[in-house]
């Protein structure tokens, strides 16, 4: 998958592993658009997605908080042919809150 920082994208999965829960704060919401802060490896080693908008707070056996990533397969990129109208929908929303 061809995504980038700066990228937006939509979370399409925000399931856990049976057993698991999110910690709090850092589920991503489905239909949510997010913005790509950083790409990379998750955990396990897979390719993965840092956001601008929500951060995945793990800590290690250690009990070290860190950073993590969110794998890519829970987000579709979106467009860039529909980027601009979301980024301007947006700032319609913020001027008007």
């Amino acid at each position: 998958m061809d995504i980038g920082p700066g990228d937006l994208v939509e979370c399409v999965d925000n399931s856990t592993d049976p057993g698991c829960v999110w910690p709090i704060g850092c589920e991503p919401i489905l239909g949510r658009v997010y913005t790509v802060r950083e790409t990379g490896s998750t955990f396990y080693g897979g390719p993965g997605v840092r956001l601008i908008e929500l951060r995945l707070t793990a800590h290690d056996s250690y009990g070290s908080f860190y950073d993590d990533f969110y794998r890519v397969s829970r987000f579709r990129p979106i467009p860039k042919e529909q980027r601009e109208l979301i980024r301007r929908l947006a700032d319609r929303e913020t001027v008007g809150a």
